[in-house]
């Protein structure tokens, strides 16, 4: 299913291998507490940048979830172009995250063609579709950026935990 999701949803160039960093630490926090689960959640983001660029994104999330005592904490991967002068820039992004039921931040790395790296802080409210703010310390293209994303986690495992 990973590799369906991964390749479908456009996401070849991304660093799965980060997240597949995480899966132990994961599974330890679901052995050591019960009531708990994992989940995959793809998203889809649109948005402007404070100087006028348009972009969109698309990432996955792989996490985890205590049903009793949120937050949720997980980790993405994603694509994010921005519509600079009639072309599109292509960047790629990892970072880690907590959400609660209604808001959440984020922090990680973003990356441009070159490889170069800058440090990306995220942060949005709402349910099932948020409305976020993001910034970038390096690149000019997008430091501030607003917008919407949706997102659709999907339950790993027992679907009934997600159910009650």
């Amino acid at each position: 299913m990973g590799f369906f999701v991964y390749r479908h949803l456009g996401l070849v160039g991304c660093n799965i291998a980060i997240m597949k960093r995480f899966l132990p630490l994961f599974i330890l926090i679901g052995l050591i507490k019960g009531g708990s689960g994992f989940y995959l959640s793809p998203g889809l983001q649109i948005g402007m940048s404070t100087k006028g660029n348009f972009f969109s994104s698309i990432q996955v999330t792989l996490g985890y979830v205590d049903y009793e005592i949120p937050p949720a904490i997980g980790v993405t991967t994603g694509l994010r172009w921005y519509k600079v002068q009639n072309k599109w820039e292509k960047y790629r992004y990892n970072d880690l995250q907590i959400w609660g039921v209604y808001s959440g931040i984020g922090f990680g790395q973003m990356h441009d063609k070159d490889g170069n790296k800058s440090f990306r802080f995220k942060t949005g409210v709402g349910f099932f579709g948020y409305l976020t703010y993001d910034y970038t310390t390096s690149f000019d293209i997008a430091k501030h950026n607003i917008g919407f994303i949706g997102v659709l986690p999907i339950p790993i495992g027992d679907w009934s935990q997600f159910l009650l």
